[in-house]
């Protein structure tokens, strides 16, 4: 099983962009890369959406109980729109294939909204953070049967608050709000790291800026590199 790099953070905070980044320099050592940007793509938004729901019911046709009883748990909290469950259980379902898929490979994979993130909108739409955090626990502990921990590497990244809102402007996300944003973002990362399910994942940090973001792309060609080989805790400078 390869590297798995996924990228968390707020909308706007970046991930595409240095996800794309470390992409091209993985493809510029290595080979191949298994890209989740590519995985889940499409010409157009409609084949994208044809995608994802052909994995929902690849995991229906799989794992019937393990889908009802996952999708109950969703929708069981109070969110602040149905859309925002349905799209979550969506993506999670189309994760799954993905991680599945990247069992029966070697080369690294970059996913830049990958399992983790699904954290984020579960706890920023949510009417109550507390049970928002025991659905993506079990959320985590169903889709740890598709991972390696000790390969599997998490960068959050965090802007500066005033390059995070003149980013979110450019991306009309003008309805998000900035410091609730970073305060779901900031509790996702902080239970992710207390979770027992993911010890021996590395995590790494960065601002966004692009020195930030070489040095944290110079740690994961180090990693991927060695083969598997060094497993320690990193945490970049931010």
């Amino acid at each position: 099983m390869p590297y798995i790099i996924e990228f968390i953070g707020v909308p706007g905070s970046g991930k595409t962009f240095s996800s794309l980044k470390l992409e091209s320099l993985l493809r510029s050592e290595a080979s191949k890369v298994i890209s989740y940007a590519e995985f889940s793509s499409g010409d157009v938004n409609f084949f994208r959406i044809i995608k994802k729901m052909i994995s929902t019911f690849k995991f229906i046709i799989r794992s019937p109980r393990e889908f009802i009883g996952l999708g109950s748990l969703i929708f069981s909290n109070e969110y602040k729109s149905k859309l925002i469950v349905w799209s979550i259980l969506i993506n999670y379902s189309h994760l799954l294939d993905f991680l599945n898929k990247c069992r029966y490979e070697s080369s690294p994979a970059v996913v830049e909204q990958g399992i983790f993130q699904i954290g984020w909108p579960l706890i920023y739409y949510s009417t109550d953070k507390e049970p928002s955090l025991k659905v993506f626990y079990r959320l985590i502990d169903n889709a740890i049967k598709h991972i390696d921990p000790s390969l599997y590497i998490l960068v959050c990244i965090t802007p500066p608050e005033i390059v995070l809102a003149k980013r979110m402007r450019k991306r009309n996300l003008s309805d998000l709000n900035i410091r609730e944003s970073m305060a779901s973002l900031e509790l996702l990362y902080s239970s992710i790291k207390g979770l027992r399910s993911v010890s021996g994942m590395i995590f790494l940090s960065n601002d966004g800026s692009d020195s930030s973001n070489e040095k944290t792309n110079t740690i994961i060609l180090d990693l991927v590199k060695s083969n598997g080989q060094k497993k320690n805790h990193y945490s970049c400078d931010k």
